[in-house]
């Protein structure tokens, strides 16, 4: 993964395990929300292709549509190549779908619809 720089738009703190995926990282998808850092935990499952621990995370130079990647970062289905907003979970394309958030206990603390309370 490449390294962040202070200016960088780029995630942060991002976690692959077989059940989870959770990144720090700011919103690359449409849904109308602030452009601040915000820490999200998904279940590794891709919910269009009901597949579990197949996604991974990307990060890099976005040159336009369907070319490139996202300066945000990105999860990616490694069989599919679906990806989805690290922030939202919203997949970047016209249907709509999105990751289901993790609820559970992570190092000690309780994570609820994909936030730590």
């Amino acid at each position: 993964m490449p390294a962040v720089s202070a200016g960088s738009v780029g995630a942060k703190h991002v976690v692959v395990t077989p059940k989870y995926v959770m990144a720090t990282a700011k919103h690359s998808c449409s849904v109308a929300s602030d452009y601040k850092y915000h820490t999200r935990v998904f279940y590794n499952y891709n919910p269009q292709k009901h597949t579990w621990g197949t996604l991974k995370f990307e990060q890099g130079t976005y040159y336009g549509h369907n070319r490139g990647t996202s300066p945000e970062g990105l999860w990616y289905d490694k069989k599919t190549d679906m990806d989805w907003c690290l922030v939202h979970g919203k997949s970047h394309d016209h249907r709509n779908i999105y990751l289901i958030p993790y609820n559970g206990i992570i190092h000690g603390k309780k994570v609820v619809n994909g936030y730590f309370v």
